[in-house]
């Protein structure tokens, strides 16, 4: 479960920005290339089935503390590795996955808590394969 790897930066900017776009995209594309974050992910319209599909002890936590204001648009520079190896150990107690949602329907694992201790090694990642091409994601705020 969660053997992929969705590498990722990204930033919001008030709308109308006040760079060109070109210029805001080329700064998100700096911020990947030197500073991406890597998480396992999965989409929001597959939350219900993975949530079955856990182990008894796991679950869900949704954390918005990024989530997209309203009159902003987050520019995210990404790719995806659907084969990659993590650990995984179903047995490791208590565990909550924070999720957060990046847009686009994408989900990602941002941490690991372990009995309420954060414990990023259950879910570390030990190699991605394949092709991964870079990608770019422009969405709105909505809340």
């Amino acid at each position: 479960m969660f053997q992929n790897d969705f590498n990722f930066a990204f930033k919001d900017f008030e709308f109308p920005l006040s760079q060109s776009p070109e210029d805001a995209i080329a700064e998100v594309i700096t911020a990947h290339d030197e500073e991406s974050e890597s998480c396992p992910y999965f989409f929001e319209s597959e939350e219900a089935v993975l949530s079955k599909k856990l182990p008894s002890s796991w679950s869900f936590k949704f954390d918005n503390s990024r989530e997209l204001e309203k009159g902003s648009v987050r520019i995210m520079v990404y790719n995806i590795y659907d084969d990659a190896t993590r650990s995984f150990d179903p047995d490791a107690g208590e565990v909550s996955l924070v999720v957060e949602k990046l847009g686009g329907g994408f989900c990602v694992i941002v941490d690991t808590m372990v009995d309420g201790e954060s414990d990023w090694s259950l879910l570390e990642l030990d190699g991605a394969f394949g092709e991964s091409d870079i990608q770019i994601l422009i969405s709105n705020g909505k809340k």
